[in-house]
Parts: C-alpha cells; structure tokens; sequence
C-alpha cells in the first residue's frame, strides 16, 4: 500500500503519527507506518480481498475510505498488542480509533462519515478515481441520475447489491450506466438469477467480453 506523506495527507497526521511513536519508543516498543493515502486502485485490492474473506481487517469500497482522502493512517506495534493502548491515546487527542474490529486504523474525528458522504457524492478523491470512465464521470447531470434510477426501478430488487457491487467495488473500467443495460439483458434473454449473480459476483474476466472497449 502506499506509505506516502505528502500534499495529499491532512497535515494534522505526520506530527501525530510522530508524536505516538515517540510515546512507543520511550516505552521500549516500536510504531510502524503500514498505509496512508491510498489510489482508487489499492482501495479496490483491499477492499475485494475484505469482501472474498482473505483479511479480516474491514476496507471500504473505493471512493468512500478516509485514507483515499489522505483523513487516516495505518500502524501496528511491536509488542501487537500495544496498538490498543496507542489507541487510546489517539482518541485522547480528539482522533478517532478502528477498536477491536480494526485496530490498525487511525483517523481525524468524522473523516470515516465524510468520505463516505463524498464517496456517495460522487466526488473523486485526491488519492484518485478509477483512470477509466466511471459512474462518477456518467452522473454529471440530473437528467441522467434521475434515468438512472428509473432503470434501476425496473429491476428485480436482489440484482441491485450485484449493480451496485459491480460498479463501485472492482469495475472501473465498466460505465454504471452499462452495468444497469447489462443486468436488464441478461434478464430478457432469460439467464436465471444464480446465472446473472456468477457473472457479476465472480471474477471480474467473467465480464470482459461483455464490457471489451473498456478493458
């Protein structure tokens, strides 16, 4: 992952960060760095490998992490189990903790909510969206949000996780919109639901044939 303090990383969290391993030093232990700005294309790696239960450390879908907004930093300690007690300290300082379900996680009070109020936006943050056309790209318009839902509308209800799975979690080479048509010709063409789920819930080669132009 990409271990970066740059322009793009909130400057409150380099001096924090500094200021928590020098606590763990003095102690006799060791803070490392494991992540902080994150790419549309990390978020994504992380967030499928969450999803297929390869780690059990929780990640965002891409577009909606603090660390793709440069609001949060990943530490472990050594001794481990130290990272709690770091933890503490960090929401001593007004920070906000991951806790038991992630105890590696460090960020600025209310960046988890307002990334993903951003990432529901639509917004492309400065860790960067995906490099080809996106939904993000495709819903400049209300013309085409309000389409968009109205496609969506006419689809069955249990295809909409798998739309929405498809286009945020691991595609960014597929338009949203595409997704929509596609899921609706599987339908008419009468693949059953288990069919449809396969293509989109599997592999993303499943869908290459489908989608060529934006491989």
């Amino acid at each position: 992952m990409g271990i970066v303090w740059n322009q793009y990383v909130d400057p409150q969290l380099k001096p924090a960060f500094d200021a928590l391993s020098s606590i763990v030093s003095s102690a006799g232990g060791h803070l490392t760095l494991t992540s902080t700005l994150r790419t549309y294309r990390e978020q994504t790696y992380l967030y499928n490998k969450y999803k297929a239960g390869q780690s059990t450390l929780p990640a965002n879908p891409p577009g909606y992490s603090a660390h793709e907004w440069g609001w949060a930093f990943d530490a472990i300690t050594q001794p481990t189990d130290w990272i709690f007690d770091v933890g503490s300290i960090w929401v001593s300082w007004g920070g906000a903790y991951g806790g038991k379900r992630d105890p590696v996680h460090f960020e600025l009070a209310g960046a988890g909510a307002l990334a993903w109020q951003n990432g529901s936006a639509g917004l492309t943050p400065p860790g960067g969206g995906p490099t080809v056309l996106d939904r993000t790209t495709l819903a400049g318009t209300s013309a085409y949000k309000t389409g968009i839902a109205a496609e969506i509308a006419k689809l069955p209800a249990w295809s909409r996780k798998y739309i929405y799975s498809a286009s945020d979690a691991l595609l960014g080479f597929v338009p949203y919109y595409d997704v929509v048509q596609f899921v609706a010709s599987l339908i008419q063409l009468g693949y059953s639901d288990s069919e449809i789920i396969n293509f989109l819930a599997g592999p993303v080669e499943n869908l290459h044939e489908f989608f060529p132009s934006y491989i």
